[in-house]
């Protein structure tokens, strides 16, 4: 039996062949194009939102510089805030690193020195100095320093190149030599915004044993500033001289500063998160009612004002004692409170509200959860307890509605309140405490 030759025109067919390899090509191009992204475009759109942080946070750091000289003279407390890191942004096919977070503490103590010509009377009043190190992946910007009243940028690894970004500000234009020492340990790091508390202190009974003296009285100052730098400055002049500077080792110099007598000399505290524990000083009323234990007592009844603490001395009068009576002392807990989506797409919420019976080495935090059980948290952030708050909390993802929880913290963290939305925040909403369950 003859058998039929197979069909050669089926063995020649190479369409299925030039498909797939066209398919291979593309799919290495886009293999290719994507690695180039990740590679190259990613990186530099990072750099561009890290920069951006970058002048928006020397822009705050300029800002608390200025609150610290200006809660020093004007005797009110001040509350710069500053967002210690960034957040890149969202990506549906490129990847991420982790969020750029920042390190916001004082550093020290170091002392003021202040004596008369031949060092039979002294005083020593310590500061600190405040220092901002970015966690940038893409660029280096080096360090941010403040001191006296000085704000700059140090990049130790270029050779010890500094940048002045604000210069010293120490001499008024009056001839006086302003001196506001900075006190208390503080230390944040993370993404979030924080608010430093800014309390001043009166120190004017420290200076009172150089009354009536004879002679110079010298000021030493502790600074990481070279000789280079105050010799430019302009310092000298008819009550005030400069001295040089005693540079040290241990990249801590004493800058030397004379007066011509005392009254030419003004010397100020500020206490970050309370009022300053670090050198001697006489505290004056720096937060609301803390005049309200006397006040209340005279005019609101025998017992009201002796208990009255904060909320005393702001009603006063007839019901000064009342209520200070009933919230000036006791545990803290929250009196009112507004949570509202300060960013239209619920990436950001804000909390504002008052607190009884401030424990001033307490914080507040806020939690933001994704369901009404509040297991899966995406959001938080904490500041200082304080009788009127005012912060925010960053969510790092968009959602339709978000569940908040608000707790008072004392100063080892263990929970004093604890507060729960019974219904999720959304865009066109805002919660009141009368939401919450606590």
């Amino acid at each position: 039996m003859k058998l039929n030759p197979t069909d050669q025109s089926l063995q020649n067919d190479t369409r299925a062949v030039s498909s797939l390899i066209g398919f291979i090509l593309l799919f290495g191009i886009l293999v290719i194009a994507f690695v180039g992204y990740q590679a190259q475009v990613v990186p530099q759109q990072n750099a561009e939102m890290e920069f951006e942080h970058f002048q928006e946070n020397r822009n705050e750091l300029i800002d608390v510089r200025s609150t610290i000289l200006t809660a020093g003279t004007s005797d009110r407390p001040q509350f710069p805030t500053v967002q210690l890191g960034t957040n890149y942004q969202t990506r549906i096919l490129a990847l991420n690193g982790p969020s750029p977070a920042g390190l916001l503490q004082t550093t020290g103590p170091y002392p003021i020195n202040i004596s008369n010509e031949d060092g039979s009377i002294n005083e020593s009043i310590q500061t600190r100095f405040i220092k901002y190190q970015p966690g940038y992946y893409e660029i280096d910007v080096g360090t941010t320093w403040y001191e006296n009243s000085v704000l700059y940028l140090d990049k130790p690894e270029s050779g010890g190149e500094r940048v002045v970004i604000e210069d010293q500000s120490l001499v008024t234009d009056g001839g006086t030599l302003r001196v506001t020492a900075l006190q208390n340990d503080f230390q944040r790091s993370g993404t979030n915004r924080i608010t430093l508390e800014l309390y001043p202190t009166d120190v004017e009974d420290s200076l009172e044993k150089f009354e009536g003296i004879e002679g110079n009285i010298t000021v030493e100052l502790p600074t990481r500033l070279s000789r280079v730098y105050w010799e430019n400055q302009p310092i000298n002049g008819s009550n005030v001289t400069y001295k040089g500077v005693n540079e040290s080792e241990n990249m801590v110099n004493r800058l030397n500063l004379t007066v011509d007598s005392v009254d030419n000399l003004e010397l100020n505290t500020v206490g970050i998160r309370e009022e300053p524990t670090e050198g001697p000083a006489k505290n004056i009323p720096t937060r609301i009612g803390d005049t309200g234990g006397d006040t209340g007592g005279d005019t609101g009844g025998d017992t009201g004002g002796d208990t009255g603490g904060d909320t005393g001395g702001d009603t006063g009068g007839d019901t000064g004692g009342d209520t200070g009576g009933d919230t000036g002392s006791g545990t803290p807990s929250i009196s009112t409170l507004t949570v509202s989506v300060s960013k239209g797409n619920i990436q950001q919420a804000r909390a504002t509200g008052e607190i009884n019976n401030v424990d001033t080495s307490g914080d507040i935090q806020m939690q933001l959860f994704t369901d009404s059980a509040r297991t899966n948290t995406f959001g938080q952030n904490e500041t200082s307890m304080v009788s009127s708050f005012d912060f925010t909390t960053d969510t790092n993802n968009n959602q339709k509605g978000i569940y908040v929880e608000i707790r008072l913290l004392d100063g080892d963290n263990s929970i004093i309140q604890e507060c729960g939305s019974n219904s999720a925040l959304e865009k066109n909403t805002q919660l009141s405490l009368s939401d919450f369950s606590c």
